[in-house]
């Protein structure tokens, strides 16, 4: 595809992803039990009567019955704090503003003369990696750029904005719609291992030096265990709510 074609599609994505996120339409997990929880220690309530996040540390717990299909390393609670959340919004929100020393780099070497965003270098690192590292993905997105671009951007998003999610009351209602709508695609929660692993390699380099400091790869490794444990556990409770409604059905 064109390059103009490429960035047509890229952005429609990240238009539509914008929409969602300044909406609020991420309602609420319709898992009832199975949903993961949420849990605030030291939020606050300031003189409006408005919870303040300023000094919370949120857990994610699931259910203990999905914590062996979560990747080697993770386990059934993860845990994050603002100033966690804060870098990864403001690390992110850096990179799309073109803020990158490696992304400027990429686009001063390119002399082909056509045009690229943050995004689109993001997109190109990522699906090359993914691709390479775990082939099998690669049937499930095929070479669908609206497809691929959706997947990513909205997960990427969402992530980033978990910090507004959290202080709107919205919780993980986004990172599960990404999680139920990633179950369309195909994808399981034994797929979440590569997906998050190439996430982590694509935004550090992508980001680059000196934006990726210490704080700011402890805040995406926290920020991305919420994010694959609430998709392994909505991933798996959606199965197993399928493959039981598939037994009452023959019964």
């Amino acid at each position: 595809m064109e390059r103009a074609g490429r960035e047509s599609v890229i952005g429609a994505a990240v238009r539509k992803t914008a929409e969602l996120l300044r909406n609020g339409s991420t309602s609420t997990s319709p898992d009832g039990g199975n949903a993961p929880r949420l849990h605030f220690m030291g939020e606050e309530v300031d003189e409006t009567g408005k919870t303040s996040l300023e000094k919370a540390t949120v857990t994610l717990i699931i259910k203990r019955s999905h914590e062996r299909f979560l990747p080697p390393g993770y386990n059934k609670c993860a845990v994050v704090k603002k100033l966690h959340l804060q870098a990864v919004h403001d690390s992110w929100a850096a990179f799309l503003a073109g803020a990158s020393p490696t992304f400027r780099a990429h686009v001063e070497e390119d002399d082909s003369g056509r045009v690229m965003s943050p995004v689109t270098f993001f997109y190109d690192l990522f699906w090359a990696r993914l691709f390479t590292v775990a082939p099998r993905l690669r049937a499930l997105f095929g070479d669908n750029m609206v497809r691929q671009s959706r997947c990513l951007i909205r997960m990427t998003c969402e992530i980033a904005g978990l910090l507004e999610a959290l202080a709107a009351g919205r919780g993980t209602a986004g990172l599960e719609a990404v999680a139920h709508a990633n179950i369309e695609i195909g994808l399981r929660a034994e797929h979440y291992e590569p997906l998050a692993a190439v996430l982590r390699h694509a935004l550090e380099f992508c980001l680059g030096e000196p934006a990726w400091t210490p704080l700011v790869a402890e805040s995406w490794m926290r920020a991305i265990a919420v994010f694959v444990n609430a998709s392994v556990s909505v991933t798996v409770a959606a199965l197993e709510d399928g493959a039981r409604q598939e037994t009452e059905a023959e019964q």
